[in-house]
Formats: structure tokens, C-alpha cells, sequence
């Protein structure tokens, strides 16, 4: 074997465990991203349920209202969102 073939197997070998060391660290990271946007996702979604609960709950309350005779003037408006 000469120089240069032992060159480019050591060579090889190298950049073989760097290229692993850096897949591995790529999969981290996708990984850790991965899992920040589906908490982020779950978060989201938990609030737009309790948004929409609470809304549902004011026009039931609206309408109670409305049945026990208040006038519809006399109920604050529905806010700007």
C-alpha cells in the first residue's frame, strides 16, 4: 500500500464519523423542532376550544336573558375582536 492509498482511507474513516456525528445532531434537531410545533399545535388548539366554549356560553347567557324579558339594549354589546 502506498501513501496515498492510506491517505484516502484515513481520510475516509474520518469524514465517516463526521458525517454521522453530524446526521445524528440534524436529527436532534429536527427532532427537538418537531416537538416544539406539536406543543405549540396542542396549545393553540386547546385555546381555540376554550375560546369557543366561552363564546357559546355568552350566547346562551344572551339568550337567557333575552327570555326573561331584558331588552336587547340593555345587554353590552358583543366586544370588537
Amino acid at each position: 500500500m502506498d501513501s496515498g492509498t492510506v491517505a484516502i482511507i484515513v481520510a475516509s474513516i474520518g469524514a465517516g464519523g463526521i458525517f454521522t456525528e453530524l446526521v445524528k445532531g440534524i436529527a436532534k434537531t429536527v427532532k427537538g423542532k418537531h416537538h416544539t410545533e406539536q406543543t405549540f399545535i396542542k396549545q393553540r388548539d386547546y385555546q381555540a376550544r376554550k375560546r369557543y366554549q366561552m363564546e357559546e356560553y355568552a350566547h346562551a347567557l344572551r339568550q337567557d336573558l333575552l327570555k326573561q324579558g331584558v331588552r336587547l339594549e340593555d345587554i353590552r354589546p358583543w366586544p370588537d375582536l
